[in-house]
């Protein structure tokens, strides 16, 4: 098995455990044969799963989606097909779909809402269960609630969000290529408004940091909440690459989120202390980081060049061409150049010019004379120097 393959079920699993046991992801790691079954044994008798929170053990939908996609990403003995087909049947009995088209709700008889039914239509699509009347019917509830700038919002007639446009366009254009059916109205509508908004958009802005989504909902007479806290940015990245938008958003999100993921550890800008790092933003982060690489015969580098990413074969040269681009090697034979060719021109001028001050004052004076000019034209050729480097590192990055 893949190294990039395996991690990503244990993401899977670590997200799906945190969710549901609030265990930490190295459990996850250590133990996630015993954790895979513990998760499988945690099903309700109605066939969902639920949070292990306030919610009164009642299955959930967004619960379920992640068990399921746990219980498959470890299924290679079908060991958990039985369990697996249960938790189906049960999720697509949550859509209301009857004659009208609906999205899937966060529980049965509540409002249908943006991300868990995209997250539904994502699960389903790895279950190989896209071809359901109940997944036809909600994905025409997704199309037909976009508002008409492109974007979508949370719930149907709310303004759009940087999170839900590029969650539900991430959605389509998996199913796009899953179903070989075609959104492309919707996906280019969707498209334009998120590269408007994400135009000129500090990445540290608070929404891309998290978004969240409150969910009141009520059982047996009583009332309680939940909260879904989106990481923003991973999804961002996410969905460009996925629609092949490789450009400067795509690059600074990336190297933001290496920024905060230096060591191997993740560090939500939310939250001040690492010991309260969740599963949801380490999982983020590394889906989004992901996506960018692989581990097969057909590996990318990441080149950026004008202002643009391109992702080319990973060999000898290529690698060797990368480095050399990089931006502080890049710097560092730019000065290189410019003191080597330029240090024969400066002795020159400068034995001229202390020969004329030593003919007209005392050898004192010309030292402290050239003193000063040295000082001022330094501080010329490094202006000088820094303008025509950034000059030239703005064909790579600006």
């Amino acid at each position: 098995m893949a190294p990039t393959s395996r991690a990503r079920k244990i993401g899977i699993v670590a997200s799906a455990i945190g969710l549901l046991m609030h265990k930490e992801p190295r459990t996850a790691f250590e133990k996630e044969e015993n954790v895979v079954k513990g998760l499988a044994n945690k099903q309700n008798s109605d066939g969902g799963w639920p949070y292990i929170s306030n919610s009164q053990n009642e299955s959930n939908v967004e619960a379920t989606c992640w068990a399921l996609l746990a219980l498959h990403a470890y299924n290679e003995n079908r060991q958990y097909d039985e369990i697996i087909s249960c938790g189906t049947k049960w999720l697509l009995g949550q859509n209301p779909s009857r004659k009208d088209d609906q999205g899937w709700p966060f529980r049965e008889k509540e409002e249908p809402r943006v991300y868990i039914t995209c997250f539904v239509l994502r699960t389903l699509c790895v279950l190989n269960m896209k071809d359901d009347a109940r997944v036809e019917a909600a994905i025409h509830w997704l199309i037909n609630i976009q508002n008409k700038n492109g974007g979508w919002g949370e719930v149907i007639g709310d303004e759009p969000s940087v999170f839900f446009t590029s969650y539900a366009l991430l959605t389509l254009s998996e199913l796009a290529g899953n179903t070989q059916r075609s959104f492309n109205e919707s996906i280019y509508n969707g498209k334009k408004w998120l590269m408007s908004s994400m135009k000129d958009l500090s990445l540290e802005a608070s929404f891309l940091n998290c978004r969240l989504e409150m969910i009141e909902s009520e059982n047996q007479g009583n009332k309680y909440r939940v909260s879904f806290f989106h990481y923003v940015l991973p999804c961002v990245v996410l969905c460009y690459d996925k629609l092949g938008i490789h450009n400067k958003v795509l690059f600074d999100s990336i190297k933001l989120l290496m920024d905060r993921s230096k060591g191997g550890i993740v560090e939500h800008p939310m939250l001040d202390s690492s010991k309260k790092r969740p599963i949801w933003a380490l999982y983020g982060v590394f889906l989004a980081l992901s996506s960018i690489v692989s581990v097969n015969s057909s590996d990318k580098l990441m080149f950026v060049f004008l202002n643009h990413i391109y992702k080319i074969p990973s060999n000898r040269v290529t690698r060797y061409l990368i480095k050399v681009a990089n931006r502080w090697v890049l710097s560092a034979i730019v000065i290189t150049l410019i003191i080597y060719f330029g240090g024969a021109v400066a002795v020159k001028i400068w034995n001229i010019l202390y020969d004329y001050f030593a003919s007209q004052v005392s050898p004192n004076w010309a030292t402290f004379c050239m003193s000063v000019i040295t000082s001022i034209i330094g501080t010329v050729i490094i202006n000088k120097v820094v303008k025509f480097k950034k000059k030239i590192l703005s064909l790579f990055y600006k």
